[in-house]
């Protein structure tokens, strides 16, 4: 995934990324903090093959695309990455926590 652009409005980036997803190149929006700075947010290209199609889409609305994706396809399988993800990590800070306890009460830690 790569940084694409950055935009200050949120019409801005809506209408980037509608523009490259329907042209095959999926992207995740960061609409940024709304109730610290409604207007920061970013724009990241998933498929890193696609940036430069993508850089080259926002200079020329009528650039093809080298190997467009189904977007739709494509942000169906995408969510399942990252609840495993977040899972194991999850497990892992468990983990860690769970032996720090473990030796903060048989006394370890204070040795």
């Amino acid at each position: 995934m790569r940084w694409l652009n950055y935009d200050r409005t949120t019409r801005d980036r809506a209408e980037i990324a509608a523009l490259l997803e329907s042209r095959g190149i999926p992207v995740y929006v960061d609409w940024g903090w709304r109730i610290r700075n409604p207007s920061r947010g970013a724009i990241f290209v998933c498929l890193d093959a696609q940036y430069d199609d993508a850089v080259a889409l926002l200079g020329d609305e009528n650039h093809d695309v080298a190997e467009p994706v189904d977007v739709e396809a494509f942000w169906k399988k995408a969510p399942g990455t990252l609840p495993t993800i977040l899972n194991w990590a999850l497990a892992a800070l468990a983990i860690v926590i769970g032996i720090w306890i473990l030796l903060a009460v048989t006394g370890f830690a204070s040795r």
